[in-house]
Formats: structure tokens, C-alpha cells, sequence
């Protein structure tokens, strides 16, 4: 199926492809759809302007036969596959659910594995080696890099893994469901139920949290999330604009998010890009949005942490300001004034997560203005 509209809010959805139970979808440069279908265990293109699909990897039958070989990918069975990615040369790569492998078929369409043994396992958070020598568990998704890095949610190992020029690594998780929280990040810090992972152009790495409900993102060591309470989020793709766009399985509803992580849908979230404001439906009246490039405060430190204290510090002492304070999901959960002082503390008894702090200040002068600030809280 496709969509067409604008602004996430209204469109025409057609049907393509009636027939199986698509899962992993990607579109190449041409137009041209691939999807993998794990009612009959194939990866399937459906090309430009035709209503007929090609199988393009699998053989109509379940197996676990020729995972160590390489060979013509019609000739080689696939397992329930469930996740699909592109790169740029065209090499399609294919999460093996129920092989515990991931494949690829390159240029003249031979198939073979990359990573996984075919036996369900995790060889530990700090593992690295070749590729096909260390175990998967149910990988479910796959993303490519610009550079050809290929990145795999691991589910049964609740993981996120790294395949690089033939080694496989771990970038986060335990092995097993956890939550580690927001801020630095490395291989053992423990996430939940991995079901879907996509990369952008930055390099940042976004996933989704299925049994938890969460879409977090993951960049330069950083670990943030960016929208709970999802109903069974699956799926995600990183748009040309910076959007991320959701599919939550449990709410059969196509989820929307601004490259901040902010649901379009909800007219009450501010919604914005790093380093800018776009919108927000909080501002009311006249005031207006500052970007952080014309800031006249920054939050420090940021990370705050829980039991310490939340402070701004002004470049010059406004005549007044007063702090709203946000979570993830809209709620207010904290509020401030403060008359004259160029450094404004609070203590923060907020739980770890992610919060939005918004000041609205008036200046010598008289001048209002608005400015939001995005801050983690860690224990």
C-alpha cells in the first residue's frame, strides 16, 4: 500500500499488494518495492508501475538449509524472514528471523549469511568476531549505513548489534530485558525488546522498544528516549525531513514523530529539530519561539541529575522568568519564577527521563520571549 497527503494528517491510502503478510518494507531509488513475506518465507519486489511481485530471495518453503553456503537466492530457503534493508549499491539484506541469521543478496543475486550460526544465542555483550561464528536470537530488523555498517535489532538477545566488514559486535544490551536509562551508553547497558532500528544521515541510531513501548535514540555514546506509552511499537523509518514515522503494531496506527521525538499528532507537544524550534501549540498569545542559536540561557549541567539541581544560567538577568517544565508525554511537572537573578537553581526531584523546559522572560526593556530547552535527567 501506499500513502499520499501532507503533514501526517489527512491522505489516500491504496492498496498494492494483496496477497501474504508483507512485513520488512523498503523502497529503492527507482521506485521500486521490496517487502519480505513470512507466511511463505520470501523477500518479494514488487517493481515500479507493475501489480505482479518478483520473488527476489527464498524458496515459497521454510528451511535452515544452505546457511553456510552461498548460492543463487531462489535456490536458498528462508525462516518467517521478518526485517529488510538497501544499500546504496542495491545489496539487500534480510533479517532470518527464524534462522537467527542474517542474510544478503548481492550482485547476481547470490545469497549468503553474514551473521548468525542458525542456532538461537548470545555470546556475550563484549563479544566481537567474525560475523557467521557469533549467534543471534531472533533478529527482527536491519539498517544500512552510508558507510555499509549493518545494524540489527536483536530481538530474543534484547540487542542492538553491529556487523562491520564481516565482524559482529554489540553495540547495546545485556542478553537480557532491562533498562539502563538515559545518558552514556555502551554494550551491556540493557534495553527491551528490540523490533525495529533505522540510521540517519548523522549517524544517529533509533530504535524501537516493542514490549515497552518506547522509541529511543542513540548517538556519539548517548542513550535518549524519545516517545513512550506506544502501543507495541514495531517498525521505524527516518524520513527526508528528520521525521520518524512509526508503525505501532498493538494500535494498527502509523506514528508520527518530529526529529526530536515529539508525536505531531498531539497539537499540545511542542514539536521541534535539534538546535531549532519549529512549533509549539504551548506558546499562546504573542510570544515567540527562540531558536538555541540566539539562546539567552542554557540549561548546565545536562545531564541533570535526580536529587541534585536543575539550573539555568542566563546571559544577562532578565527582569523575570518562569520555568514549565515538561516529560516526554506533555504533562506538567514542574514550575518556577525567578525576579532579576542571571543563575536560577532548582531542586530537581524529577525522575530519569527526558523533559522539556520552557521559559517565558521579559527583559530591562519590557521584551518577551519564549525559549524551550530539551534536558536529560539521570539518576
Amino acid at each position: 500500500m501506499t500513502y499520499s497527503g501532507s503533514a501526517y494528517a489527512s491522505g489516500t491510502i491504496t492498496s498494492l499488494v494483496g496477497q501474504g503478510s508483507p512485513e520488512g518494507l523498503v523502497v529503492d531509488g527507482n521506485k521500486n518495492l521490496f517487502y519480505t513475506d513470512p507466511s511463505d518465507s520470501t523477500v518479494r519486489e514488487l517493481a515500479h508501475g507493475n501489480s505482479i511481485t518478483a520473488i527476489v530471495a527464498g524458496t515459497g518453503f521454510a528451511g535452515s538449509s544452505g546457511l553456510s553456503s552461498t548460492a543463487l537466492s531462489t535456490t536458498l530457503p528462508l525462516n518467517m524472514p521478518q526485517g529488510l534493508a538497501l544499500s546504496s549499491d542495491g545489496t539487500v539484506f534480510i533479517a532470518d528471523t527464524g534462522n537467527h541469521a542474517v542474510r544478503h543478496v548481492a550482485a547476481g543475486s547470490l545469497m549468503s549469511t553474514i551473521a548468525g550460526t542458525g542456532i538461537a544465542g548470545f555470546d556475550g555483550p563484549t563479544a566481537s568476531g567474525a560475523g557467521t561464528a557469533l549467534s543471534l536470537s531472533n533478529p527482527v530488523a536491519v539498517a544500512v549505513a552510508g558507510n555499509g555498517d549493518v545494524y540489527i535489532a536483536d530481538q530474543g538477545n534484547h540487542a542492538i548489534r553491529l556487523w562491520h566488514q564481516g565482524t559482529l559486535s554489540t553495540v547495546l544490551g545485556s542478553g537480557s530485558a532491562g533498562n539502563s536509562g538515559d545518558g552514556p551508553a555502551t554494550a551491556g547497558s540493557a534495553i527491551t525488546d528490540p523490533e525495529g532500528v533505522a540510521i540517519d544521515g548523522a549517524g544517529a541510531l533509533f530504535f524501537t522498544e516493542g514490549s515497552a513501548g518506547r522509541v529511543r535514540r542513540f548517538y556519539q555514546g548517548q542513550l535518549s528516549t524519545l516517545a513512550v506509552g506506544l502501543n507495541s511499537p514495531r517498525q521505524l523509518v527516518i524520513t527526508h525531513t528528520g521525521d520518524i514515522l512509526v508503525a505501532a503494531f498493538g494500535g494498527n496506527q502509523l506514528i508520527a514523530l518530529g526529529a526530536c521525538g515529539i508525536a505531531v499528532a498531539h497539537p499540545n507537544y511542542p514539536v521541534c529539530l535539534p538546535g531549532s524550534l519549529l512549533a509549539s501549540a504551548r506558546g499562546g498569545g504573542k510570544s515567540a519561539w527562540a531558536s538555541d542559536e540566539a539562546s539567552s540561557f542554557v540549561v548546565a549541567p545536562n545531564p541533570a541529575v535526580s536529587g541534585g539541581d536543575l539550573c539555568l544560567h542566563f546571559s544577562s538577568a532578565p527582569q523575570s522568568s518562569a520555568w514549565s517544565v515538561y516529560n516526554i508525554l506533555g504533562e506538567l511537572v514542574l514550575k518556577a519564577s525567578f525576579y532579576g537573578q542571571a543563575e536560577q537553581c532548582v531542586a530537581n526531584s524529577l525522575a530519569p527521563g527526558v523533559y522539556f523546559v520552557r521559559v517565558d522572560s521579559r527583559g530591562s526593556s519590557g521584551t518577551t520571549r519564549s525559549e524551550l530547552r530539551k534536558v536529560a535527567v539521570i539518576r
